[in-house]
């Protein structure tokens, strides 16, 4: 028994495995983290008004693309476990339960009608329409009952007249009227309704004991699902039994359907799902992207769209069967796909963010780079050299060579080293291209030539890919434009010659030579090529622009059609309609629920020689695409049908979709009631948050307003008048649909013709008489005042500028007479032979100077109180510097004075301070010293200024501010600093420094 146990284990795990080395496909999932209320849904319904209804384990679900209401018990239901949802021919929505009978939806609720009363304790399977309008029940101990036009029930099918079994699970009709039942026991056929004309079961040919389903192909074949396999009635009576497929026993089968393009869908009770296409089969489980592999049933609604329901974790819809996604979950094994290349023998190579990996023959193989190449793992392009080997650039601009055994440097690489490469390309004559920061390189026969870029514009020097045309041009991408390289010299287009966009990330020729640039804003077209490669013809490729515009890569399939990747998802071009029409016809591809889309890679996109394309993402590994056989284009799926749900005036609703039977409603309101909310709904459950709509209030809006994943529209205040609410809507795959008229507004005039109105009116205009012969009155007093005022404001200014002349005159004046004084002194000092009294002079003359300076500042400014002291600081600490500075000394002067204004009644006594502390610091800092250095820092410190003389020189006695008998120049010190009423501190350690703390008001 642990052997078998022990078996079992390893088999299932082994299982599990292979399962989970699948690629993916791109499935839509509802579960209950979206809003279902239960993981088991046993069906699914498409109404004609843009519901999609759920049964499930916990009652009826009705779901909007957006949101999802449950209907329970609290509803009506007598059972919350619902088996079958059918809508009739005539428009009736019937509901079956596990233990509840059959329930009629009506008005937002669920009623049991009193002439079903015998259905109410029964379980009832399947629900179908006969050709004459008649509803058939089966059930799952009675047969089946039929609910006649006149409303009346009637048991018409059991085992008393020919039914296998009276466990009904499925119910059909051909066109010949012929009914086929399927029964636990094998599948009857009736002619005219009740007769039996034959009956398959597993003695006669049926591959299980149980039928689920007779599904009717449009080749005429009815497929059979059974607990055993599928048996297929061929046209011609003949039985085909399908018990495995690939080697792998099929077992219990509960649902099969065809889908538009005739693959045949096989759901299976554990096992996932097949595809037939009349050749082979493909198996689909949950490692492919299927939220489980317990298919109850398979639903196709009127777009085509085949809907999955499981038992145990919601509903899949296949967006797009042609697109296959390998990922980390996969033989891949990665979720980041930098670069694609296809070798010469067919092989595909990856470069990814583990190292490098293959594609042959249906099968990948992962080659991690050795471990002195660990921190390069991330492999950014793969080239193919003309020996075979593989050269590949990291992320970090290394080259790593490859020859299908050994990871080892180039010979090449040292002389790269100091480069940053961006991309490589190998020519046919086996030169190697790299493009770089500002230079362009080719490495050939030993030999490494550097062509540096040619443009004073620096963007234009980074250097993004290098690819050739069939003309023999190369075209290089910058992040200013493309240039074009003829292999001497290169010539640049931007964005003000016509390009979309400046950033160039990748180019594509097409079968007619035309080069197709994607840029940082679209597409442009480059065509009617001169004899030295340039374009004559410049021509912007329109995009949405509700998908990002910055492109990628781009790639042309076998077709012509063009694929852009972007940082958000995947676009489709067809290109010929293009061309023909001038209309771009896009199909959007995000590949995500939420968000703009997946994230593409530059470089990594290719179409293979047998015609795949293949598509390296960020995040989702490798996207890959093959048209089915006979196949050229996407077709658009079809324009999403708009809905109105409900209108609302002032919060309160006067139209709701499932409580009217109005086609178009008519909405009549006051005037002072004209606050309208539109609830609007588009259909598209692949992407239902996705939608574009276009809208318009005819008679209000002059253009259509266009959003994105918003259907609460709303006008506020709308006049009176008579309205139109219009709205189009298109999917990220289809075109736009056609204007829909969804309802007629009518907004009252106002009610104004009455006596009140009139009477209201003519106290209103004697009121506003007497209030503007008021206003008349003070406006003219006020213009009076206004005048005067303005004649006495004229003549103060005049005073003032007047005033103010004479004062700038004044200063000038005393500067020059301060001048004068410092030149007599100059004068003087030339008689005078004794050094100290010559020494005296000169000092005098500095602090005239001194002074000079503020006057000087104030006439030539046009404030003449205060004075710029960090200018008057520089020139006066300069002017000291220049005079006192020994030829062989080197005496470094820095100041760190804040850029402020001092009132000049304090700027004299600052500025004589700050002359007297520089002058001494020249003076006796550094007599015997071949350099030193002075620092002199002011600056506001809240209410006062802050002053600081700071030389590393000899230093100085300490207690010298109070020491009796000090010269002169600290005496004055002492004296300004009491008459600005400044603290002063001193220290003549290490050099002397004196600190000024100065009120900035005495």
């Amino acid at each position: 028994m642990f052997i078998k146990r022990f078996f079992l284990c390893l088999t299932i795990t082994l299982l599990g495995y292979t399962l989970a080395l699948s690629q993916k496909y791109n499935v839509k999932t509802y579960s209950v983290n979206d809003g279902l209320p239960s993981s088991f849904v046993y069906d699914v319904l498409i109404d004609d008004i843009g519901y999609a209804w759920f049964a499930t384990a916990n009652g009826l679900v009705r779901f909007d693309g957006k949101n999802f209401k449950n209907y329970t018990t609290d509803h009506g239901l007598k059972d919350p476990l619902i088996y079958d949802i059918h809508k009739d021919q005539k428009g009736n929505f019937w509901v079956s339960t596990e233990f509840g009978g059959m329930a009629l939806f009506r008005n937002d609720s669920l009623i049991y009608l009193p002439e079903l009363a015998n259905l109410d304790s029964l379980l009832i399977n399947i629900i179908a329409d006969t050709p004459d309008n008649k509803l058939w029940i089966g059930t799952n101990e009675y047969g089946i009952f039929e609910l006649g036009e006149d409303g009346s029930l009637s048991r018409i099918l059991n085992t008393e007249n020919g039914l296998p079994d009276n466990q009904v699970w499925g119910i059909e009709f051909d066109d010949d009227g012929n009914s086929w039942v399927a029964t636990s026991t094998g599948v009857a056929k009736y002619e005219h309704g009740n007769e039996v004309v034959q009956v398959i079961n597993r003695e006669n040919g049926l591959s299980g004991t149980i039928a689920y389903q007779v599904y009717i192909a449009s080749d005429g074949k009815k497929w059979i699902p059974t607990s055993n396999g599928v048996t297929v009635i061929n046209p011609d009576g003949s039985l085909d039994t399908i018990i495995e497929v690939n080697g792998e026993a099929l077992n219990y089968v509960y649902n099969i359907v065809e889908g538009n393009d005739g693959v045949i869908w096989i759901g299976t009770e554990r096992d996932g799902l097949y595809w037939f296409d009349g050749k082979e089969y493909v198996h689909v489980t949950k490692s492919n992207g299927l939220s489980s592999n317990y298919i109850y049933r398979l639903i196709k609604d009127e777009q085509g769209t085949i809907w999955v329901s499981t038992d145990g974790n919601g509903v899949n819809i296949f967006k797009d069967r042609g697109f296959e996604i390998y990922d980390g979950t996969s033989e891949l094994d990665v979720n980041s796909i930098y670069s694609i290349l296809e070798a010469s023998d067919g092989t595909l190579w990856f470069g990814t963010q583990d190292g490098i990996s293959s594609y042959k023959n249906g099968t990948f193989r992962n080659i991690a780079l050795p471990e002195r190449y660990f921190d390069q793992d991330e492999i950014w392009d793969i080239e193919e050299l003309s020996n075979g080997d593989l050269l590949m650039l990291t992320f970090d601009q290394q080259l790593i060579q490859y020859d299908g055994n050994t990871f080892f440097r180039p010979s090449f690489s040292d002389e790269l080293y100091l480069y940053y490469l961006s991309d490589i390309l190998v020519d046919d004559d086996g030169s190697i291209w790299f493009t770089a920061y500002q230079n362009l390189l080719k490495y050939k026969d030993g030999e490494l030539t550097t062509f540096e870029t040619t443009t004073d514009y620096y963007w234009q020097t980074e250097l993004n890919f290098i690819k050739k045309d069939s003309r023999g041009f190369f075209w290089i991408g910058t992040e200013g434009g493309i240039a074009n390289f003829d292999g001497k010299s290169f010539r640049y287009i931007s964005e003000s010659a016509g390009l979309m966009g400046g950033g160039i990330y990748d180019l594509a020729e097409d079968n007619e030579g035309s080069i197709w640039v994607g840029t940082n804003k679209g597409i442009s077209v480059l065509s009617d090529f001169d004899d030295s490669g340039m374009p004559a013809k410049i021509t912007p490729f329109e995009t949405h622009d509700q998908y990002l515009q910055e492109t990628i890569f781009l790639v042309f399939d076998q077709f012509g059609n063009l694929w852009q990747g972007t940082n958000g998802g995947l676009n489709y071009f067809d290109i010929d309609a293009w061309k023909g029409h001038g209309i771009s016809m896009q199909q959007h591809f995000p590949f995500s629920d939420y968000g703009l889309g997946v994230e593409f890679n530059g470089l990594a996109a290719i179409l293979d020689q047998s015609g795949k394309l293949w598509f390296g993402s960020n995040s989702k590994g490798l996207i890959t695409f093959v048209f089915p056989d006979d196949e050229t284009k996407l077709v658009p799926s079809a324009s999403p049908k708009v809905f109105l749900r409900d209108i609302q005036i002032d919060m309160e609703t006067v139209y709701h979709q499932l409580q009217s039977n109005d086609e178009l409603p008519e909405i009549h309101t006051s005037f002072d009631q004209n606050n309208i909310y539109f609830n609007v709904n588009a259909v598209d459950f692949k992407n239902p948050s996705r939608i574009l709509y276009s809208y318009k209030l005819d008679g209000f809006d002059d253009n259509w307003n266009v959003v994105e994943d918003v259907n609460e529209i709303r006008y506020t205040n709308l006049p009176p008048g008579e309205y139109a609410f219009m709205v189009k809507a298109k999917s990220i795959n289809s075109n736009w649909g056609e204007e829909q008229v969804l309802a007629s507004i009518n907004v009252d005039q106002v009610f104004w013709k009455t006596s009140r109105f009139y009477i209201m009116m003519a106290i209103a205009i004697f009121v506003l008489i007497l209030m503007l012969n008021q206003v008349a009155l003070e406006r003219y007093e006020k213009k009076k005042l206004k005048e005067l005022v303005n004649e006495q404001t004229k003549d103060l200014t005049a005073a003032v500028e007047e005033k103010e002349v004479l004062i700038k005159e004044i200063h000038h004046r005393v500067k020059n007479n301060l001048a004068v004084i410092s030149g007599l002194l100059e004068l003087q000092s030339w008689n005078v032979k004794e050094p100290l009294a010559k020494h005296a002079i000169y000092e005098s003359k500095m602090r005239v100077l001194a002074m000079s300076k503020i006057h000087e500042n104030l006439y030539q400014n046009d404030d003449l109180a205060n004075v710029n002291f960090k200018k008057f600081l520089e020139d006066l600490v300069g002017g000291i510097s220049t005079t006192m500075r020994q030829t062989e000394q080197d005496i470094e002067v820095n100041l760190d004075v804040q850029d402020i204004s001092i009132n000049v009644n304090r700027g004299i006594p600052l500025g004589l301070i700050v002359n007297e502390a520089v002058s001494n610091c020249y003076k006796h800092a550094f007599d015997q010293e071949i350099s030193g250095r002075i620092d002199l820092v002011f600056r506001e410190e809240g209410e006062n200024y802050f002053l600081e003389i700071y030389d590393d020189g000899k230093g100085s006695e300490e207690g010298l501010l109070k020491k009796k008998g000090t010269s002169l120049g600290i005496s004055l010190i002492k004296s300004l600093a009491a008459q600005l009423k400044a603290q002063v501190s001193h220290s003549g350690e290490n050099g002397t420094r004196f600190i000024f703390s100065i009120p900035k008001e005495a």
